[in-house]
């Protein structure tokens, strides 16, 4: 009897200690940290229900990653068995970036929320996942590789964008993206493997073929549009736009004429012309 009691006892103090290091419940949900190491501030993600959100504060624990057989996977991310079940992710709270290695391969995953305090993307943080989109308008730096290999097709970057790192956003479906102006560095090939138009300012950074790595031929060098500024207009081929967005439609600027032009230009036989003040 007190030996059966004595097993019990271990087996129910063996049960305490792994619920307390267990990261799932019985219902699924799951709970990790993500804080970098020695790091004072917290990262926590919690998955449930095909969702994994992360909130804290300070940056995102950077986490390894491997290729074998030209595919790239997770190593030692603590939500590696949920990889292929998180379909969407939150990053919440006050978390400043997306670590390093932390989707890889992630065949699940369609859709990523960020908070405005999210401003770095870490190295093949997305890479051959299935995301389709993702507004980025808060980051300043998406590190190599990146969105590499990816379903993305629609993707919104920050006026403030500094840097693209090399393959960024290689072999990616992405059919229009505009540069932002204050971008000052775009690593080789950043967008190989693409069919990818550029919109890129050719003043202020490198804007040159090497976005698309191997330029032999005609294609890969078409795809890079290059337009220059003048104040607030766009300058491309000859023709001035009030925006980006105009450009892409190819809607220039209307003449606008101050009353004393319109007199110089009005002709004397009677003609008329549409005027409009400035």
């Amino acid at each position: 009897m007190k030996k059966t009691s004595f097993q019990s006892l271990i087996l129910w103090m063996m049960s305490i200690s792994f619920c307390a290091h267990a990261a799932c419940d019985e219902n699924g949900k799951c709970i990790y940290d993500c804080s970098p190491e020695g790091a004072t501030a917290t990262c926590t993600a919690v998955f449930e229900n095909g969702i994994l959100t992360i909130s804290g504060e300070g940056e995102m624990k950077d986490y390894k990653y491997e290729g074998t057989s030209g595919s790239w996977h997770v190593v030692d991310v603590p939500w590696k068995n949920q990889i292929n079940q998180i379909e969407n992710v939150v990053i919440a709270g006050k978390i400043t970036s997306v670590g390093a290695g932390t989707f890889t391969g992630s065949a699940s995953l369609k859709n990523v929320t960020l908070s405005e305090n999210v401003e770095t993307i870490g190295e093949l943080s997305f890479i051959e996942s299935n995301l389709e989109n993702i507004n980025l308008e808060n980051v300043v730096d998406i590190r190599p590789a990146a969105f590499a290999r990816t379903n993305l097709r629609e993707v919104t970057l920050s006026n403030e964008l500094e840097k693209i790192g090399w393959q960024a956003f290689d072999g990616t479906k992405l059919n229009t993206l505009f540069i932002p102006d204050f971008v000052y560095s775009i690593g080789w090939a950043a967008f190989v493997e693409t069919s990818t138009k550029i919109y890129c300012n050719n003043e202020g950074h490198r804007c040159d073929d090497l976005f698309f790595g191997d330029t032999d031929t005609g294609l890969k060098q078409n795809q890079l549009i290059k337009y220059e500024k003048e104040g607030d207009r766009y300058i491309l081929d000859g023709h001035r736009y009030k925006s980006l967005s105009d450009m892409q439609k190819n809607e220039p600027v209307k003449r606008i004429y101050t009353i004393e032009e319109a007199n110089r230009v009005a002709k004397p036989s009677g003609n008329t012309i549409k005027i409009r003040y400035k």
